[in-house]
């Protein structure tokens, strides 16, 4: 169906034999911040009401035997899609497919009258009828007696056309946008002002007066609402712009006086300056502008109390209250009692309220703080450190948990023996289960930590157990992925992710950026945002703050990391004889230094390259330029070689953090030949097997393939799925959005379908809906399409289908996320760079592979970068060939790469496949 970006809740309601049936009753909860107010819902219910549909006061009411409303008609074409017009003659909600009860058409036909029902934010519920009764009480729901059927133009002439304006909306939006730093306030506050002039623009047309509008701004839950801090900062805010642009003084004071309030509280609480300073001025011109002695008063209560908050000593949040309470009551720090403390909460039983939680926290730091032992399974002292840290952040205390965390930084470096491993121990533990989101202060110094802890370790490596850095790769890096791939099932993105998406794509240009990034080897959360100042600046901001939702969604879906089997320290045991796991880290401890470890069934082996100079950016690892040159050089046409001479060079430095020649020709004397890849950072994009070590390229001994977790090494339970390959290619996918038609996609489709027997989905068949559909049904998928990146919002990188009614042929990585994709053997992505995504500081990984991992499937097979047709449609004709065998898709791949190299042997063509391993049985093929 297709809904208006202002549609949020309706329904049709019909009669049938005295009997009254909902027909369909659909909605989108949650966009607001308020069970009432604006926003897209106030839009609708604006709309309707302004059109003829009165309000209802309850459903006892509805109009069933009133006068018919023949300026609004409901149609139903002959495969039952329902569109309705409004009094406009325009297209109120159109392209809706309803699964109506019996009788209900009938009805409708017979009578020539439909009931519809518009409600402000109508719930998706199994009982509509309950879910319109609730609203009605709410008073925000209108409905009419209105036409079934063609509209009569003779009988109702032409239409008419009505202006709705909605300020509430306008602001609501305006104030998010400004809370989510998409827009800059200064933007917002100009874009308020317009409300004012469009009413000016519509006055002749009947709009509302400026006395009127102003009024709706004034509602009762906005006046009494409490929470939300900030967002009423902002709205009020721009309430006292409307008001301003009106001339409509004393509705500008009222504005003013509560946004001043509201940044007296946003100033007591993080003690921001640009509030300070927009707050403070709006207080100025209420003094300045008052002759009456009590609004005096008050502008001058409110001016003192601004001042007086910047010192913090009133208008706490509850959990700051809570905060001050809890210490209070405890005293451990004055008392030096902690561990009484920690075992009368013990005593208490398992309450996980804020307060309960706050205290626990509070006691571990101080204990930690007076080197005062409790008893408990948290390794002393450092683990009281982590743990507290993990406490404080849960409860969106991010300089708390900060101070707790950086002792622990400043110290690691003076650490050895047991304490030493007991640090480690903490961290290894806690790291994992931190949510840095919204908190980049404490996101870099758990960064920090871990990093540093690696490098420690690797110093100390000598007297302690080496499992400890896998513990240590297991909590820096890629925890997140880990995290996600815990959730259970298909992730549905809520309604506030929607509307934001709709949004994006109300402004977004229909053009689509191509090529690798500029930045595409920087950390994802190291790029600057701009500041929200115009409608290019604000998309780009719309895409980011969606990919974050995604994330946040993500990991309030996900379960902690618990391992408790240790798996970092039993790596060794399931590996088998053919294989070595190598793992990098990257430490920001140490500028250019790159800490290797090689684990294979026998022993550890540890290697350090320390770089070639000092790192500039902290951001950026040198590695990351020398991976940038080589895929550069791989990229350049070798002329009459297999790869330019500089390349050459470049993979066979000795600066390539892949240990020396001695170690591979080590591993191979011992029958090793499988190489289990766990990158860090700009080594996610490194050709490992073009790399050379000894005069050989290391893809002419070894299967190289990727993991992106420790969780990939443990057998998994996965569901079979029948046997059954699908292929699917567009040319034209892309056109719509700038790119070329590229008819070579679907001939390459057709070849690689032909090998293994079945046809390819090609032309309008390869739409969305219908890989969404495959995808939930195959073993083995393939998709030729073109695809892109978006820099700032991996969730966002796309795929390029064909268009199919309102669909624009699209399919973005958060589309992978809500299929089930459990026992989905394997995906392979014949698409530009369909193997690159954005790491972020912890290297997490987002993209489409990352999507298509977590939502279950076993293996993901792309590119590093843009491949020729004819050596592309090689490697994968043989490797679906081969699957379809029987070959297990790993040793498939590893046949499609060899016969592609002696058909195609510049490197460029036949080493940009990478294989990614999911959920699956296990790190044995």
């Amino acid at each position: 169906m297709r809904l208006s970006r202002e549609v949020t809740g309706w329904a049709f309601l019909a009669e049938v034999e005295g009997v009254r049936h909902a027909g369909l009753a659909v909605g989108l909860a949650g966009i607001s911040p308020f069970s009432t107010g604006g926003g897209a819902g106030g839009s609708l219910f604006a709309r309707a009401y302004a059109r003829g549909l009165p309000v209802l006061p309850s459903l006892d009411a509805l109009p069933f035997s009133g006068p018919l409303s023949p300026r609004w008609c409901v149609t139903q074409d002959e495969e039952g899609v329902l569109s309705v017009l409004d009094p406009d003659g325009a297209l109120f909600v159109h392209d809706l497919d309803v699964g109506p009860p019996a009788g209900w058409w009938e009805a409708a036909d017979a009578s020539g009258s439909v009931m519809l029902v518009v409600s402000h934010v109508l719930p998706a519920t199994d009982d509509p009828l309950g879910a319109l009764a609730f609203e009605t009480r709410r008073g925000k729901v209108c409905a009419g007696v209105v036409r079934f059927g063609e509209p009569d133009r003779q009988a109702d002439g032409e239409p008419t056309v009505t202006f709705v304006i909605d300020p509430v909306g306008v602001l609501m939006e305006l104030a998010l946008y400004v809370c989510d730093r998409i827009m800059s306030l200064d933007e917002a506050k100009r874009r308020a002002r317009e409300v004012e002039e469009t009413r000016q623009a519509l006055a002749e047309h009947g709009a509302m007066s400026a006395e009127a509008m102003v009024d709706l701004l004034f509602r009762d839950e906005f006046l009494d609402h409490r929470g939300l801090v900030e967002f009423m900062y902002v709205y009020w805010r721009l309430v006292a712009e409307v008001a301003d642009a009106c001339a409509r003084e004393a509705a500008w004071r009222a504005a003013s006086f509560q946004a001043v309030e509201a940044g007296v509280q946003l100033v007591a609480d993080r003690c921001d300056r640009a509030v300070f300073e927009e707050s403070d001025a709006l207080a100025v011109r209420l003094i300045d502008g008052r002759s009456d002695t009590a609004d005096l008063e008050a502008a001058l209560l409110a001016a003192a109390r601004l001042r007086m908050a910047t010192r913090g000593q009133e208008y706490w949040t509850p959990a700051q209250r809570s905060a001050a309470l809890l210490h209070a009551a405890a005293h451990a720090r004055d008392r030096r009692q902690p561990a009484w403390g920690l075992t009368l909460l013990r005593q208490a039983g398992d309450n996980r309220s804020e307060e309960v939680r706050l205290l626990t926290a509070d006691l571990y730091y101080q204990s930690a703080e007076q080197g005062e032992q409790v008893a408990g399974p948290v390794p002393f002292p450092w683990g009281y450190y982590t743990y507290a840290a993990l406490s404080y952040a849960s409860l969106g205390f991010e300089e708390l948990a900060q101070a707790c965390l950086v002792p622990l930084v400043q110290q690691l470096g003076n650490l050895r023996g047991d304490a030493l491993r007991n640090a480690l121990y903490a961290i290894i533990v806690d790291a994992p289960n931190f949510d840095t989101a919204g908190m980049p202060g404490l996101g870099a110094i758990l960064r920090d930590l871990v990093h540093s802890a690696v490098w420690q370790l690797t110093v100390e490596s000598e007297t302690l157990p080496m499992g400890l850095i896998l513990g240590l790769h297991q909590a820096g890096k890629g925890s997140e992925l880990g995290a996600w791939w815990r959730i259970e099932g298909p992730l549905v993105l809520p309604a506030h992710i929607q509307h934001f998406l709709g949004k994006v794509r109300d402004r977004e240009e229909p053009t689509a950026a191509g090529g690798a990034l500029p930045n595409l080897l920087n950390a994802v959360d190291a790029d600057h945002r701009p500041g929200g100042h115009d409608d290019t600046q604000i998309a780009r901001n719309l895409r980011w703050r969606i990919s974050a939702f995604i994330d946040d969604e993500l990991r309030r879906r996900s379960t902690p990391l618990i391992d408790a089997q240790h798996l970092w320290a039993k790596v060794h045991d399931l590996l088998d004889d053919r294989t070595v796991l190598l793992t990098w880290f990257l430490p920001t401890a140490v500028n250019g230094a790159t800490v290797l470890l090689a684990v294979t069934r026998q022993g550890r082996e540890l290697v350090v390259h320390l770089g070639e100079g000092p790192d500039g950016n902290g951001d950026r690892h040198p590695d990351a330029d020398r991976v940038e040159a080589i895929r550069t050089e791989i990229a350049r046409d070798p002329l009459f070689g297999d790869v330019t001479p500089e390349g050459s060079r470049l993979l066979e430095s000795a600066g390539l953090p892949i240990g020396g020649s001695e170690l591979w020709d080590k591993w191979r004397a011992q029958g090793k030949d499988r190489i289990l890849a766990w990158p860090h950072g700009a080594l996610h994009y490194l050709p490992l097997p073009l790399c050379r070590r000894g005069g050989r390229l290391i893809a002419d001994d070894w299967t190289v393939t990727t993991i992106a977790g420790l969780e990939a090494l443990a057998p998994a339970d996965v569901p079979a799925r029948k046997g059954r390959t699908v292929v699917l290619a567009s040319a034209a996918g892309g056109v719509p959005f700038g790119l070329h038609a590229e008819p070579a996609l679907e001939e390459h489709a057709r070849k690689v379908a032909e090998a293994v027997g079945t046809e390819a989905l090609t032309g309008r068949a390869a739409t969305r809906d219908r890989l969404r559909a495959e995808m939930s049904v195959a073993d083995v998928v393939h998709i030729a399409v073109h695809g892109t990146l978006d820099e700032d919002a991996p969730w966002m990188h796309c795929l390029y289908l064909a268009p199919d009614g309102d669909d624009d042929g699209r399919v973005f990585a958060y589309d992978f996320l809500d299929v089930d994709l459990r026992g989905l053997r394997l995906v392979t992505l014949a698409a530009c760079e369909s193997a690159l995504g954005r790491f972020d500081r912890g290297d997490n990984v987002r993209g489409i592979p990352s999507a298509l991992i977590t939502a279950g499937a076993q293996a993901v097979v792309g590119c590093l970068w843009p491949v020729r047709p004819e050596p592309a449609t090689y490697f994968y004709h043989h490797l679906h060939q081969e699957v379809a065998r029987g070959t297990d898709p790993e040793q498939a791949f590893r046949s499609a790469q060899l016969a592609t190299r002696v058909a195609h042997p510049p490197y460029r063509d036949w080493g940009a496949f990478v294989f990614v391993h999911g959920r699956n049985k296990g790190a044995t093929p």
